[in-house]
């Protein structure tokens, strides 16, 4: 419900009559009807930064045009939220603990007691299973940041979809999105924020530039536009969500290599001196 409270919002201000934008800002800032529409979204949602600019629109006309062009439409109806994200988030969280989790329990307590085992019974652990177990905490910084960066892109998605980046996007979660999310992210903002040029992508700009250039109204245009828009963002959401569940798989096979090798190599040369 990212846009509800924007869309009654803007339908309040239409269907009453003399309504004032100081008022209709208010009732969307506010908690009123809140259990129906939601509670309104943070500053720096774009439902908040587009209503901002409207209340400062200088052209009362283009502004209640825009109103009644936004109170016609439910973005939030143009395209499902991707829930797959909002459960990859967590799912990597999860990965990223337990990857971090095994690498740690074989480095700090499972080797060390082999090699304390060993050294007692007069038996010699071999180099190269000393040169593995050296190697961990190497092994270990690389996996937290490994499963760092896959977790924080995972969560600049869930923020890309719900709309939540705000002027500027310069964030380090902004960055470590793929540079084809951020253009198409780009594009549907610029089509929503078509009254406002200081909201748009340079590039959603030129382009819809071009289709006024046609002949093309954005009040008529906004719904297909934006409907398109929505469903390539979420099926690139998507796409990069299971980029990183294949990643993460790959960094758990590797630890669980790790945590079998290091538990089970002692073992066998235990058992082949006997």
């Amino acid at each position: 419900m990212t846009w509800a409270r924007f869309h009654a919002s803007c339908r309040r201000h239409i269907n009453q009559a003399g309504s004032r934008i100081d008022d209709t800002l208010a009732f969307y800032q506010s908690g009123a009807s809140s259990e129906l529409f939601g509670p309104p979204p943070d500053a720096r949602a774009l439902p908040s930064r587009v209503m901002a600019h409207l209340a400062r629109m200088p052209d009362g006309a283009a502004r209640e045009q825009a109103l009644g062009t936004y109170a016609g439409i439910d973005f939030d109806a143009l395209a499902p939220e991707p829930l797959g994200v909002k459960r990859v988030v967590v799912y990597l969280a999860l990965l990223a603990v337990v990857c971090v989790l095994m690498v740690g329990i074989i480095g700090m307590f499972v080797m060390p007691q082999m090699a304390s085992h060993f050294e007692g019974v007069g038996m010699d652990l071999g180099h190269g299973l000393l040169a593995w177990h050296g190697f961990i905490p190497l092994m270990l910084v690389v996996i937290i940041l490994v499963c760092s960066v896959v977790v924080l892109q995972a969560v600049a998605l869930d923020r890309l979809v719900q709309f939540r980046f705000g002027d500027g996007r310069r964030g380090l979660l902004w960055v470590l999105l793929p540079p084809s999310l951020r253009r198409r992210y780009g594009l549907l903002e610029g089509v929503i924020c078509a009254p406002f040029p200081d909201l748009q992508d340079p590039a959603a700009r030129r382009e819809l530039q071009a289709m006024q250039g046609q002949g093309l109204r954005w009040s008529d245009e906004l719904p297909g536009l934006a409907r398109v828009q929505s469903m390539l963002l979420v099926k690139s959401a998507d796409r990069q969500a299971r980029w990183l569940l294949a990643i993460m798989g790959t960094v758990v096979a590797v630890c669980i290599s790790y945590f079998v090798l290091g538990v089970y190599t002692p073992i066998f040369r235990m058992g082949s001196g006997l």
